[in-house]
């Protein structure tokens, strides 16, 4: 796939469509990436009007429910363009949950024990994700790591 490069903020929106396909909710966040993952991010609101108008007409062109996302850049001129659409949960979902948008729930009250979802209760936040690999060379079996002796590490 080739696209236009924006340039701006990037933010990621995370919405939830019930079963009868209206807009449940959805949350907003600015975020830098690295290695392709979210790394920072803030929630933020100043976006959502906009957006929801954005997701409203997804929905109603698509018959889209459940929960997915919208990427999108928002420019110096205060446009917001979409370039990605997942319509799945995405991997901020522990993020997303601690910021009041529990979309993993929603799906399982709805899809799985019939109930109305809860409506989400958004609160503003930063979160860091920090990705940390721990290398044990020339080792081949887990149970030689678990004292993790300084003899497994090259300094």
């Amino acid at each position: 796939m080739v696209q236009e490069l924006h340039h701006g903020e990037e933010i990621t929106t995370a919405f939830y469509v019930s079963r009868e396909i209206k807009l449940h909710g959805l949350i907003t966040m600015s975020r830098s990436l690295e290695n392709g993952t979210t790394s920072l991010c803030k929630v933020v609101s100043a976006y959502d009007s906009k957006v929801e108008e954005i997701i409203l007409q997804m929905i109603k062109h698509s018959g889209l429910a459940g929960s997915a996302n919208l990427q999108s850049i928002v420019t110096a001129d205060g446009r917001i363009i979409p370039f990605e659409v997942n319509c799945r949960i995405s991997g901020t979902n522990s993020i997303r949950s601690n910021f009041g948008f529990k979309d993993v729930l929603y799906t399982l009250q709805e899809f799985l024990l019939g109930e109305a979802p809860e409506k989400p209760v958004i609160i503003p936040g930063i979160a860091v994700r920090v990705l940390l690999d721990v290398i044990y060379p020339n080792q081949t079996d887990y149970n030689s790591i678990k004292d993790n002796s300084p003899d497994h590490f090259i300094f």
